[in-house]
């Protein structure tokens, strides 16, 4: 079995090989196959993320939630905890550049877990058969999905699936995991 730094190393390196134009099409057929999900129709508040580069990218589904009036929400680190919390997202929301560079509300108003329905996950690898994933290393998505009792999605490309990956006891599985090609229910 590869290790969890053997397995972050090649999807380093395989993102960074991916064609914009790729990323943008296969995104755009995960986002229709998380808007034929029940979970999502049924989700009021919602977290989503905002992508690091070769990640799935979102962006048209921020829209397409607050078209159909469902309330979202991203994660935003706090340096007081040193965790991540959920902050609320609105279209007119001023976004910042956060830890890792990732975009975040300049003012973050906290959406605490319980309000949040389904919570969309990225990750490094998933294991389509027992919903585990590798995430970037910090276990900051396991802290916050210990206690989340919501739906969970992990959201990734075919690539990125794993028969095997290594875990450890604070890594938390996902309910289902979406790819550009199917919907794998764990």
């Amino acid at each position: 079995m590869l290790t969890k730094s053997d397995i972050r190393k090649e999807m380093t390196s395989r993102r960074k090989q991916l064609d914009p134009a790729w990323v943008k099409r296969n995104s755009q057929q995960i986002i229709t196959s998380i808007q034929k999900n029940d979970g999502f129709k049924r989700a009021k508040q919602i977290a989503l993320y905002k992508p690091l580069p070769g990640e799935v990218d979102l962006s048209e589904l921020f829209d397409i939630c607050w078209k159909e009036q469902k309330k979202l929400s991203i994660p935003v680190y706090s340096p007081k905890t040193k965790q991540y919390i959920f902050a609320q997202l609105k279209p007119d929301t001023p976004l910042c550049m956060g830890r890792y560079q990732i975009p975040e509300p300049c003012d973050p108003q906290e959406v605490l877990l319980d309000a949040i329905d389904l919570m969309l996950v990225p990750g490094v690898a998933f294991n389509p058969n027992t919903g585990e994933r590798l995430g970037r290393g910090g276990g900051y998505y396991d802290r916050l999905l210990e206690s989340f009792k919501g739906l969970t999605i992990g959201v990734g490309f075919s690539f990125q699936l794993y028969s095997e990956i290594p875990i450890d006891p604070t890594d938390q599985p996902l309910d289902l995991i979406i790819t550009e090609t199917k919907e794998h229910a764990v």
